[in-house]
């Protein structure tokens, strides 16, 4: 538990001991901002919505149960978590950063944008990352609840 979030003289806030950057976005499950931690790491924390964030079934499962998992949790089709925890009245959730991420909606976007599609070699080789992710994460007790074409990412280098 920390102590709560904190604006610092130069204006930047802290947030679960990570700096948190210019907001990235903003969806049902909160807001996502990129953020530096100990020894200039870059992380990405999602400060949960308030309505998830005052659930007490939700908060009671992602910190109880989901967390400990999360925290062990690893592959290489999946984003890591760095921590869960609440600081001061937010519901922080931290993960590894993604380098240059683009989301399937947007290759999809650029692909149509071209006059296309993407090619169905493309598309296989996406969803057969996606599965082994899934198929590693449910083995180890854990189910994302929120796949779809804006939380599948491909990083710089197009790997999934």
């Amino acid at each position: 538990m920390y102590s709560a979030a904190v604006v610092r003289s130069d204006g930047a806030r802290t947030l679960a001991g990570y700096v948190l950057g210019p907001r990235l976005g903003t969806d049902i499950y909160g807001e996502v901002y990129p953020g530096t931690g100990e020894g200039a790491r870059e992380v990405q924390v999602l400060v949960v919505a308030p309505t998830l964030a005052a659930d007490r079934s939700f908060v009671e499962h992602l910190t109880r149960h989901a967390a400990p998992r999360l925290h062990t949790f690893a592959h290489r089709a999946v984003v890591g978590t760095v921590l869960v925890a609440r600081d001061g009245r937010d519901l922080v959730v931290v993960t590894e950063a993604v380098r240059e991420p683009r989301s399937v909606v947007d290759l999809l976007a650029a692909a149509r944008g071209a006059g296309g599609g993407l090619p169905p070699r493309v598309i296989a080789a996406i969803a057969g990352v996606v599965i082994d992710g899934l198929a590693s994460a449910h083995a180890a007790g854990l189910i994302h609840g929120a796949i779809h074409p804006r939380s599948v990412l491909l990083d710089r280098e197009g790997v999934v």
